[in-house]
């Protein structure tokens, strides 16, 4: 192997300055002069390259590395079916607004337009543009000298709010020549500034308006990433109540006597009694972008003139024309001045009425036939939430693990540990976010609950885990259907079908594979489950637990929203 710096080593250089220490992706093809790079840094120490069973499970990866590293991740593919195997990974990213880096191949320039193998070029199948539909920034370098600038320009769009995907498609020859004038990279000139926004006047009218509110309260949304100490300070100075939406669940303490429920998908019905009953005069909306699931379908009971819209993102604003008041700032820079303001109120004999004994969100451990075989969800759910350890990264799949974990799966958190994506809703997230995210951090137990449609889309990325002994509990919810199609159409009234799954014992496919695995099949033998020596032992364990596949979700006004035409 040459010991010469190619450009493929200027782009693994600047990433490890930007302390990236993974790359996630699959070789082959155009891809290998990035992966000989990749690999001649692991032989120094400074990189590893992670290989997934599938591009879209490298995807998802890195996006579970970005969520727990609080920076960007970085995933690679070859041309062709590699980059479009790649894409729902992306698109998911770009939806959940997650930085991500995303490095894909070429066909050497020479072989553009002659119907080489893979030919991934505007006169092929035009990677650049597809990708131009769901990342922030796509890019063809076709001169090596365009490189530098293109890859600053595209970590910065990356971690500029909104955050998001950006891609860079690099062709092979470049990617293999050797760089002669080796560029120096310093990452304080890459890094976009983190500047402190504060809209003081806002500030100061909402100051006006708490100053007339008998009540107050507190809607959360996904992209509120400040503290959640802040929030709950705020609402104890407000003695306001709290609600979140469906993916913000990790910013609250959901046991909190001020916590009224989640509102929207799977939500709980004390929430949407508050919310109907109009029961506050100003509901302070922080990172909220009242999408569908978050709004139950728009409705008007919440999208009001009662609405103070908060949030980093002016994008948002768009969902909320109707809002008193919008107020643009990041997050660690207004909270403090907020609280502030409040403070000051609270000085000159200000006080707020609170949201009621009855209001309160009333879901407890869900205790009913513990002799119940198979498991009930709603028992799996409630049990998970009081012995999981508090710091446990929990990933929760897209499926009916979506519907039980809103709205069963109840923690006193609020730091951002509980991980969904609800914008894309993209199956198998869950799998790879959750590997991606015990790459990032191993030093604590990350969980995926995924249902069994999922896994068998991307159980194999299971091998990933145990090949680097990460510490991962992946717990299956075995019940032999595509349950969020068979409740969907049982509620919605539509034919029946096209559900069912074939039965699978996924505990003995694990151990097929070289991976711990259990099988749980009641509620007594989950009880008596050694939770916390199962998230100590070393390697990725798995939990086929068999579910009641009759339990009817908490899902009936996302089934009545797909009916909706307007």
């Amino acid at each position: 192997m040459s010991d010469s710096f190619t450009f493929a080593d200027v782009v693994i250089d600047f990433l490890r300055q930007l302390n990236i220490d993974r790359v996630f992706g699959v070789p082959g093809g155009s891809i290998e002069p990035f992966f000989n790079a990749v690999l001649r840094a692991q032989k120094r120490g400074e990189m590893q390259i992670v290989v997934s069973r599938h591009e879209s499970g490298a995807a998802f990866m890195a996006d579970g590395y970005a969520r727990e590293r609080g920076h960007f991740g970085v995933c690679c593919a070859t041309t062709g079916p590699g980059i479009t195997n790649l894409m729902t990974g992306v698109a998911s990213a770009f939806v959940d607004r997650v930085p991500m880096l995303v490095i894909t191949a070429q066909t050497p320039l020479a072989k553009f337009a002659k119907q080489s193998l893979q030919d991934s070029s505007r006169n092929g199948v035009d990677v650049v543009s597809m990708m131009g539909n769901c990342t922030k920034f796509t890019t063809l370098v076709s001169h090596p000298s365009q490189l530098v600038s293109k890859l600053i320009q595209a970590i910065n769009t990356a971690q500029t709010i909104p955050r998001g995907p950006v891609h860079i498609s690099i062709p092979s020859d470049i990617l293999a020549q050797t760089c002669e004038h080796i560029p120096t990279l310093s990452v304080s000139n890459v890094l976009e500034r983190s500047f402190s926004r504060v809209d003081l006047a806002g500030v100061a009218q909402l100051q006006s308006e708490l100053k007339r509110a008998q009540r107050v309260a507190i809607l959360v949304g996904a992209d509120y990433d400040g503290e959640g100490a802040w929030l709950e300070s705020l609402a104890e100075r407000l003695n306001a109540a709290v609600l979140c939406a469906p993916a913000a669940k990790g910013q609250v303490n959901e046991c909190s006597s001020r916590f009224v429920g989640v509102y929207g998908f799977a939500g709980h019905t004390s929430a949407r009694a508050f919310i109907q009953g109009g029961h506050y005069d100003l509901l302070l909306c922080f990172g909220t972008r009242f999408c569908e699931l978050s709004t139950n379908a728009w409705s008007p009971h919440l999208l009001n003139d009662k609405v103070v819209h908060i949030d980093a993102n002016s994008g948002n604003f768009v969902q909320s024309p109707m809002a008193r008041l919008h107020l643009l700032a990041d997050y660690e820079a207004l909270m403090p001045v907020l609280i502030e303001h409040v403070d000051a109120l609270r000085a000159d004999g200000y006080r707020w009425l609170g949201p009621g004994q009855e209001q309160a969100a009333q879901v407890n451990p869900y205790s009913k036939a513990v002799q119940h075989v198979p498991v009930l969800p709603q028992a799996l759910f409630s049990w998970l939430a009081n012995r999981l350890p508090q710091e446990a990264r929990v990933h929760v799949d897209a499926g009916n693990a979506w519907a039980w974990a809103t709205h069963y799966f109840q923690r006193a958190e609020a730091s951002n540990r509980y991980r969904i994506a609800m914008g894309f809703g993209s199956m198998t997230w869950g799998i790879g976010s959750a590997i991606g995210s015990a790459f990032a951090n191993p030093n604590v137990p990350h969980v995926c609950i995924t249902g069994d449609g999922s896994y068998l889309m991307a159980g194999q990325e299971i091998t990933v885990a145990q090949q680097y002994q990460l510490p991962l509990l992946m717990i299956i919810l075995n019940d032999s259907v595509l349950g969020m199609v068979m409740h969907g159409q049982r509620m919605g009234g539509a034919e029946r079908g096209g559900f069912e799954l074939p039965r699978v014992n996924y505990a003995a496919l694990a151990e097929a594979m070289g991976v711990r695995a259990m099988r749980v099949s009641s509620v007594i033998a989950l009880q008596t489950l050694d939770i916390e020596a199962l998230l100590s032992k070393e390697g990725p364990t798995v939990l086929d637990v068999q579910i009641d596949s009759s339990a009817m979700p908490p899902m009936g006004e996302r089934v009545k929203g797909l009916t909706a035409v307007e």
